[in-house]
């Protein structure tokens, strides 16, 4: 068994402590958040396709409408971006263990930065190119397939030390 992950010396253990409780709780943060904008977003895709079959349900009369479902969608992403780039900057000062190998600590920071690219292109394409409807939705599930994998590597990475 590994011993506790402990303070770098240049820094207090009680400021690393709280930077350390910071960085995952805004990670997790912006990773609800993320979830939350696929939900909407398989949500869209869900009535978009029944409202393109000219099917209604009485489940498509009760969601929101399309507008409304690309808004949540790109303010939960938004959000959740603010919260991960918090987390990232935050798991930066905080450092990793001297005990984890090379290559898994290069991937716990390559992942969440690829995460990080990906949204940080959603939010640019919805800036710059307008993008919404079908293809932000799109673009919202696939970036939570890249948090997913980025809590897989985690929890692996974590499990390891137990």
């Amino acid at each position: 068994a590994q011993a506790p992950v402990a303070a770098p010396e240049l820094v207090h253990p009680a400021a690393w402590q709280i930077g350390l409780i910071t960085h995952i709780v805004a990670i997790l943060a912006g990773n609800m958040l993320f979830a939350m904008a696929c939900l909407f977003s398989v949500v869209y895709l869900y009535q978009e396709h029944q409202i393109k079959a000219k099917v209604i349900r009485l489940v498509v009369s009760r969601l929101p409408a399309l507008d409304a479902l690309d808004r949540l969608n790109h303010r939960a992403i938004a959000l959740g971006f603010f919260f991960l780039s918090l987390g990232i900057l935050l798991g930066i000062g905080v450092g990793g263990t001297p005990a984890e190998s090379e290559l898994m600590l290069g991937l716990r920071r390559a992942v969440p930065i690829l995460t990080w690219i990906v949204y940080a292109a959603f939010l640019l394409q919805r800036a710059f190119q307008g993008q919404r409807g079908r293809i932000t939705a799109i673009w919202s599930i696939a970036g939570f397939l890249v948090v997913i994998t980025s809590l897989a590597l985690e929890i692996y990475i974590l499990a390891g030390r137990a």
